[in-house]
């Protein structure tokens, strides 16, 4: 019987490693600060951009951008603003039947909404308070949203809420565990995760998966793997694909070079390894995508082609260039045989490889504030202040919608 799994949505953060480092690192500096030094910084506020996910619902398009809920009608090309959230920062929406679910972050807290698509009023609201102090109060909604007949299942780095879909109200939570290294799933009505304890440096921190009943929060049994767990797993056919880093020091970064990293196929029920393919790289979170027969997926500034059954890899794609090496999310464009490739966070494009051997094509889809969605040979994505439909192919703009997306952020200065 082949597995199911909610949509996972994806969500801009950095390397696993890298961004617990840093976050560590930015504490420790921050408390060996002289209280002069802080005293004597002021705080401007500057203007950014951003969308959240983008989400199709028949000829419609449902997408924040900045504090703003947006819904855009395909065929007659307009855009409707559905709600103003103020100084709320749309991070993801999601439909479920007739309701859609949004959510995002404050300064002070993150705040998820339900919504009635039939007349695009907000049924309810639920606030978390993020002043838990400096440590956990810098974590917004991190981790994707997960949907059960019954609950909605989001959180922050430390901390899973599951909350009534009827009425918003909190069911039960689970805390002291970080959930930003591996990105919660639903396997056969079960939420599985990482236990990834705070301070816990022993051998077997985030080695362990819980597989939790999600009306109770409750674990029912765990499954221990050799390696250190990350990224965004996935469920297809009969195998749940997640990611080990095999390194010694798993924390550790160099810039000389990544660490070894397998992609598994397991069985679930078992926790047994059918395959494994091996690459270099880093834990971060990318989606891993299926075709045909065939598994995704990006190793560092490489494209993997895997046969589903066996493991083989097909083929490997050239090095891309290190430069943008943050690659991520492979989709395959069916129409043109094509592989869209988002190319790192800081660089905001798309590149496209040939299916059938990996080859680098030229195009590319430029200034892009959000990770696109495709319809035949067209890409829709969110830029500075608008929503945009391309032609992939020629690169020709098919129409560009006015939006607001702008929020803002803080920067201290002396």
């Amino acid at each position: 019987m082949p597995l199911t799994t909610s949509k996972t949505m994806e969500f801009d953060l950095k390397t696993s490693k890298v961004k617990r480092s840093c976050f560590l690192l930015g504490i420790l500096l921050l408390l060996l600060l002289p209280a002069s030094a802080c005293q004597s910084s002021t705080v401007d506020f500057v203007e950014e951009h951003s969308f959240s996910n983008l989400e199709i619902n028949d000829d419609e398009l449902w997408f924040g951008a900045g504090y703003k809920l947006y819904r855009v009608n395909l065929i007659q090309q307009t855009v409707t603003l559905i709600y103003d959230t103020g100084d709320v920062q749309i991070s993801f929406v999601q439909i479920d039947g007739k309701r859609l679910f949004f959510g995002g972050s404050s300064e002070k807290q993150n705040i998820v909404w339900s919504l009635a698509l039939e007349n695009e009023k907000v049924l309810w609201a639920h606030e978390f308070n993020r002043n838990r102090g400096f440590f956990i109060g810098s974590s917004g909604l991190s981790v994707s949203p997960l949907i059960t007949n019954e609950l909605l299942l989001t959180g922050e780095i430390d901390r899973l809420y599951a909350l009534d879909k009827v009425n918003g109200n909190l069911k039960w939570k689970i805390d002291n565990n970080f959930f930003y290294e591996l990105a919660p799933i639903m396997i056969n009505d079960q939420l599985v995760y990482s236990v990834d304890r705070p301070g816990d440096d022993s051998l077997e921190a985030n080695r362990v998966l819980a597989i939790v009943d999600p009306s109770s929060g409750k674990t029912i049994k765990t499954i221990s793997l050799p390696g250190y767990l990350g990224g965004i797993p996935a469920v297809h056919g009969n195998c749940f694909f997640i990611k080990e880093d095999m390194a010694p020091d798993p924390k550790s970064y160099s810039l000389n070079g990544a660490h070894k990293i397998l992609l598994n196929c397991i069985d679930f029920p078992s926790g047994k390894v059918i395959w494994s393919v091996e690459g270099e790289d880093y834990l971060r979170d990318s989606q891993i995508e299926f075709y045909d027969g065939l598994v995704i997926d990006v190793f560092y500034n490489q494209v993997f082609v895997v046969d589903e059954q066996t493991g083989s890899v097909l083929w490997k794609s050239q090095e891309l260039d290190r430069d943008y090496a943050d690659y991520k999310n492979p989709q395959v464009i069916e129409k043109l045989g094509w592989i869209a490739l988002e190319a790192g966070s800081n660089s905001n494009k798309v590149i496209f490889l040939e299916l059938e051997d990996g080859k680098l094509r030229s195009e590319e889809l430029k200034n892009l504030e959000s990770s696109p969605i495709f319809i035949g040979e067209e890409a829709i994505y969110g830029t500075v202040d608008a929503i945009v439909r391309v032609d992939i192919f020629t690169g020709e703009t098919i129409w560009s919608i006015p939006v607001d997306s702008h929020y803002l952020t803080e920067k201290y200065k002396d």
